[in-house]
């Protein structure tokens, strides 16, 4: 009887063992889940409200392009874009500083911090997407109105009657590293108060 009850001691002290290391794994799970979760809206969602705006901004600046473009504003050496100037300097600045602000989303994410959150996920993805479309001149070069035997390769041959469409991946991350630098200027000269973190 001894002999049981020492054994039914045993299995339920290895029991209350396994059930204290399950529970502390738990505990422990669920405050990492916690502190990365509010590490998350600390530093991710300031940036998302900002990247939303400023996508939203330079959705406005197509727009006014594309209105300009069909009223002969653009031409290539008469036009809006076609001397440096305010109208210049404003167009790339509300093209770039959405791309920056996903540079610091991501530098500030993790793939288990976007897994905390769906919505943060899909945001950020689409983000993402925005950032990569600067690259993909082949495909946008097949939309309507379709650029006709569009080819990057031979936009660099001399006497090309093609200009690229897009610009290199490379170029759009170096691009926005530089803009850091340069929005305090243009912040400055938009009359822009708008911190990026």
């Amino acid at each position: 009887m001894k002999e049981m009850d020492l054994k039914h001691s045993e299995k339920i002290s290895e029991l209350e063992s396994k059930l204290a290391t399950k529970r502390d794994k738990e505990t422990a799970r669920r405050e990492y889940e916690y502190d990365a979760r509010k590490k998350l809206y600390e530093a991710y969602e300031p940036l998302l409200f900002q990247f939303n705006e400023l996508a939203e901004n330079a959705l406005r600046r197509v727009i006014a392009l594309a209105r300009a473009s069909r009223q002969g504003k653009l031409e290539e050496n008469s036009g809006w874009l076609s001397t440096s100037g305010y109208y210049l300097d404003n167009t790339m600045y509300r093209l770039l500083i959405p791309l920056a602000t996903f540079n610091l989303m991501q530098k500030k994410l993790t793939m288990f911090d976007l897994k905390l959150n769906p919505f943060f996920h899909q945001q950020y993805l689409l983000a993402k997407l925005l950032y990569h479309t600067f690259a993909h001149d082949i495909r946008l070069a097949s939309f309507d109105p379709e650029i006709k035997n569009y080819d990057p390769n031979s936009i660099l041959k001399e006497g090309s009657n093609f200009r690229k469409q897009g610009i290199f991946l490379n170029s759009t991350f170096l691009a926005t590293q530089k803009s850091y630098i340069i929005i305090a200027g243009l912040t400055k000269a938009f009359g822009r108060k708008r911190e990026i973190v």
